[in-house]
């Protein structure tokens, strides 16, 4: 079976993707440099404005009397709170600093991050009074320059692809513009420490901001021409690949692995038969199956790229998956604690069911401890391996399988060509990338090197959804996330994900609880 006329290369959305995906990361590859354990990428990549957690103080004040300023050197916690500080001023001194109500009220404040202290006492009985955390630590004007750079070259990159895609230019440059300022109120929110403790994440700000907008006014054309939803979503997952390194699969042992095929494996076929039997179609039935059962959006995209399903169907899924996100943050850290799970499992448990990686690492922070961080956010890279491969089998089985069945019993057997012009390019845009890294950058320089290559492409990644989900708002509407299919899919998706959650429980008390040997990450 043909799927009629095939869509140049040059006109491909999916290869523009892969283009400009592997684009982003030759430029970090260029401008990698360092040695030993500390490696940057500089120019001529291009670095998203630099926007830190906090914004108590907006940009970096002088210090006065009885002040320091500087930057977050070392904590020292009880029960989640900070006792004790060291902060390194301007000069690199190191100056320690108690509290007078004996902790710090802030629930988390990573190293390096900028801040003013007021404090009183001497010597070693210096007792900090206030801490302001910095958004803006090199001024409005760097961060404005910062940000006119950023934009630009998106732009510029995108607009490379779309001009060979018969994009309107203008109205896109436009609609464009208005996107990503929307994208970056977004990542400025979903920076915030105290936001992030709840696990509201950029992506949920920006899905907000766009449902909004779509939703109480009519959406003009330059924003309809700016919305590139799909266009945006494949690069970002292109540049993802490059976070993903085989080594540190191989690291955490096969148990991550073994965890994502047995969760994937038994909940895409338990969502699907469960969809069906909602009479929900089969090719929507298989979209919702990947969202539960592997990475949520990602596997949305791929689902819905390798058996031709429907973009609205596909963006519906999408939307579902944050809300469902948001949901699971609230509800499984507390039973887990509820339950006195070891924080490893509890940690993996999570990494296995929600499936926005944010969210997890919201839900990990919640849980607590270094291992619930690992676990989860093992198990989490497992599951996202599998995007290839799902992919694949999914374009398979719609070729070989529905599309004769759909067509009726007199179709021509389709070619097996056809797997491959139904694959999504994007998917192996993200597979070269991840192998690139993984045999080239690791062994060629190092994996500390790897890592900031992935750093660096992980920053595009994360401006590409916030775009995307942006235009993903604009584009749905708050009646059809519940009314699509007569409400049928919704309800078939929270049960098969309740579902998900009971035995991805079962597997994870097999595998990390340490009845059975020894957890390969230890609770903490």
């Amino acid at each position: 079976m043909s799927n009629g006329e095939r869509t140049p290369v040059i006109r491909s959305e999916d290869w523009w993707a892969c283009f400009l995906g592997w684009a982003i990361l030759v430029l970090a590859i260029i401008g990698l440099s360092g040695e030993g354990e500390k490696w940057k990428v500089g120019t001529p990549f291009i670095k998203g404005p630099k926007i830190t957690s906090g914004w108590s103080v907006l940009t970096m004040p002088e210090a006065g009397p009885n002040e320091v300023v500087g930057s977050m050197a070392k904590t020292y916690e009880a029960k989640k709170l900070h006792t004790s500080i060291v902060v390194k001023d301007k000069d690199g001194k190191e100056m320690k600093f108690g509290f007078a109500d004996g902790y710090l009220p802030y629930n988390k404040i990573s190293s390096k991050t900028p801040v003013k202290v007021a404090y009183t006492g001497e010597g070693e009985n210096m007792m900090a009074t206030k801490v302001s955390i910095v958004a803006f630590p090199k001024g409005i004007g760097t961060l404005f320059t910062q940000t006119l750079k950023h934009f630009v070259f998106i732009a510029v990159l995108t607009l490379i692809g779309g001009i060979f895609m018969k994009f309107d230019i203008g109205k896109y440059l436009i609609g464009l513009l208005i996107i990503y300022v929307l994208a970056w109120i977004a990542v400025f929110l979903g920076n915030q420490e105290f936001i992030k403790t709840w696990g509201i994440s950029y992506v949920i700000f920006a899905l907000i901001f766009g449902l909004i907008l779509g939703n109480l006014f009519t959406v003009p054309k330059v924003l309809q021409a700016g919305g590139q939803t799909e266009y945006f979503i494949k690069i970002g997952l292109v540049c993802m690949g490059a976070n993903i390194l085989f080594i540190d699969i191989l690291r955490g042992g096969f148990v991550g692995l073994v965890q994502a095929l047995l969760v994937a494996t038994v909940v895409w076929f338990m969502t699907y038969f469960i969809c069906r039997w909602f009479k929900v179609s089969e090719r929507f039935s298989a979209i919702i199956a990947s969202a539960n059962a592997i990475c949520g959006v990602s596997a949305t995209i791929a689902a819905g790229g390798a058996i031709l399903g429907d973009k609205k169907e596909v963006s519906y899924m999408v939307a579902w998956v944050l809300v469902c996100a948001v949901v699971l943050i609230l509800v499984m850290p507390p039973i887990a604690k509820g339950l006195n799970l070891p924080n490893n499992w509890a940690g993996a448990w999570v990494g296995g069911v929600i499936d926005n990686t944010g969210a997890v690492v919201a839900a990990g922070g919640i849980i607590g401890g270094e291992a619930a961080f690992k676990t989860a956010a093992l198990v989490k890279l497992a599951q996202n391996v599998l995007i290839g491969f799902a992919a694949f089998f999914m374009a398979l089985w719609a070729t070989m399988t529905l599309e004769r069945r759909e067509a009726g019993a007199d179709a021509e057997k389709p070619a097996i060509s056809e797997v491959w012009y139904r694959f999504p390019k994007f998917v192996l845009g993200f597979i070269i990338a991840s192998l690139i890294v993984s045999f080239i950058v690791e062994p060629g320089w190092s994996h500390k090197a790897a890592k900031a290559v992935g750093g660096a492409c992980k920053d595009y990644r994360n401006w590409f959804f916030a775009l995307c989900f942006v235009a993903i708002g604009l584009e749905t509407k708050f009646k059809e996330l519940v009314s699509v299919g007569g409400g049928r899919p919704a309800i078939a998706s929270w049960i098969s994900q309740t579902l998900n959650a009971i035995w991805t429980f079962f597997i994870t008390w097999i595998l990390w609880s340490g009845r059975f040997f020894e957890a390969v990450i230890p609770p903490d």
